[in-house]
């Protein structure tokens, strides 16, 4: 008796060749809903941990993915990082940071009530402190070499002044409000914790994501 067995792989490879194809696509669908997933989360944290200003501009900023993974791109990753723009110190937060002046030798912290209105107002434009332009006073006279905790420093716009650690505003005949507190570089302590809000998403996410694209593909072209 002749056992005779027939092995005709044609078929198999352009199965296999399509399957792979749909894996791909399975995969990368998987990546790019884990990186939204990551996108949400850093958000989320940065609404609850930071008194947000410029809302949208912080929560673009926060979590920017680029690229996303592609088929047609042969990019089987996705990329999600911390905006870079110019005097944006967001991403300094995920190690904590100390705070320096933009110019001169203290930080000019905008007082509650003062220069800032609300706790989650900015400063008004005209309050900014370069806005201000503070200038040292321009007299006949040598200024003395030791100023009292009273004597202006500078002189600026919309009725303000510098005196040693702070910048005020005249507000009325014998009335004044502090702007500015003058301060030297401080700590700032790290808050955004993107890596390991990051790192905790992918871990819960990512497993379960590729397991249901690749359930739903391949279940729905068996």
């Amino acid at each position: 008796m002749n056992i005779e067995v027939s092995i005709d792989a044609a078929k198999a490879l352009l199965r296999l060749r399509r399957g792979a194809n749909r894996m791909g696509y399975a995969a990368v669908t998987a990546i790019n809903k884990t990186v939204l997933a990551v996108q949400a989360a850093e958000r989320e944290r940065a609404a609850r941990v930071f008194t947000l200003r410029k809302s949208d501009f912080i929560l673009r900023q926060v979590a920017i993915v680029r690229p996303f993974a592609s088929v047609a791109a042969g990019r089987f990753e996705a990329r999600v990082s911390v905006g870079q723009k110019p005097r944006l110190l967001l991403g300094q937060y995920e190690t904590g940071f100390t705070r320096q002046p933009f110019k001169g030798k203290n930080v000019a912290v905008p007082v509650l009530g003062g220069a800032r209105p609300t706790r989650e107002a900015a400063v008004p434009a005209e309050l900014r402190f370069t806005a201000l332009q503070l200038r040292r006073p321009v007299t006949g006279r040598r200024a003395p070499r030791k100023a009292g905790p009273g004597t202006p420093l500078r002189r600026g716009l919309l009725r303000t002044f510098m005196v040693p650690g702070a910048v005020l505003q005249r507000v009325g005949r014998g009335a004044t409000r502090v702007l500015y507190v003058l301060a030297r570089p401080f700590r700032v302590a790290p808050r955004l914790e993107f890596y390991r809000t990051a790192r905790r998403v992918i871990a819960r996410d990512f497993a379960r994501n590729l397991k249901r694209q690749i359930d739903e593909t391949f279940g729905r072209h068996a």
